[in-house]
């Protein structure tokens, strides 16, 4: 039988803080109609109220929730872990894959219309590689960025990297396993640690990818929609992005309204 290239995982990073709105449950509801087949592995780091989002999907099927454990937060702990769960289940193992392609978004950066894998070509690329340089120094990169750069034995090709916007991107079922041995001992606990990934992990799905930058949402966010005001959940005229962004802003010093 021929492959089913949209039968696809999705793997979210997510942080709850009461105050704050959740879109899990609506975002997970899209994937399910998009993608009937799809596994969806939420990665939970920490949330201290977390049972208020995930009490809400119970009875859901084809849904995992995880707690990360692990030193590394935000996204890239959190993808790690998903990860770890895909080959400690044999999801991933030597024989093959179950699913074509794999997704890796945060909560609050959801589908909205349903992006077509048929004709998918790219090993690996972000959802929408944003206008900013990928790799800015030192200065967005640290000590992680230059050991991973050097490991992969390549730098910014003529300024061309752009930054992976909100450190979310997809992955062939042939990259997992390269990505983790990348990033799988970097440990990340506060946001800049995460701002930093957005420029550094662009250089990574450059060198999964051949040595190519692609997304699927091409156009600038800022010429669609206000990512700071916007509800997701509601219709927006003249949609054109696969994946629409609300920015929260939380950060490691976050709290939870009481």
């Amino acid at each position: 039988m021929p492959k089913d290239k949209n039968k696809v995982c999705f793997i979210i990073s997510h942080k709850y803080f009461r105050g704050y709105k959740s879109y899990l449950k609506y975002y997970i509801n899209n994937i399910q109609k998009f993608y009937p087949e799809a596994l969806t592995i939420v990665v939970d780091n920490n949330s201290v109220y977390g049972d208020d989002i995930f009490d809400t999907l119970q009875g859901y099927k084809n849904i995992v929730i995880l707690t990360n454990e692990s030193e590394s937060k935000f996204e890239i702990g959190a993808y790690c872990e998903g990860i770890r769960y895909l080959f400690d289940n044999n999801i991933i193992n030597k024989r093959g894959s179950r699913y074509e392609y794999y997704i890796f978004t945060q909560d609050t950066y959801i589908i909205k219309n349903k992006y077509d894998f048929k004709n998918h070509q790219d090993m690996a690329c972000a959802l929408h590689a944003a206008k900013q340089v990928g790799y800015q120094g030192n200065f967005m990169g640290g000590e992680v960025a230059v050991r991973l750069l050097s490991q992969l034995n390549i730098d910014d090709p003529g300024n061309c990297l752009k930054q992976a916007w909100c450190s979310s991107f997809i992955l062939h079922k042939s990259k997992v396993r390269d990505f983790l041995e990348i990033v799988g001992d970097a440990v990340l606990t506060v946001r800049r640690d995460s701002e930093c990934g957005e420029r550094y992990l662009s250089a990574i799905l450059y060198s999964l990818n051949d040595n190519k930058i692609s997304d699927i949402d091409t156009e600038p966010i800022d010429s669609l929609y206000d990512a700071c005001t916007i509800d997701l959940e509601e219709y927006h005229e003249g949609e054109v992005h696969y994946f629409m962004k609300s920015l929260q802003q939380k950060t490691e010093n976050t709290k939870d309204d009481a």
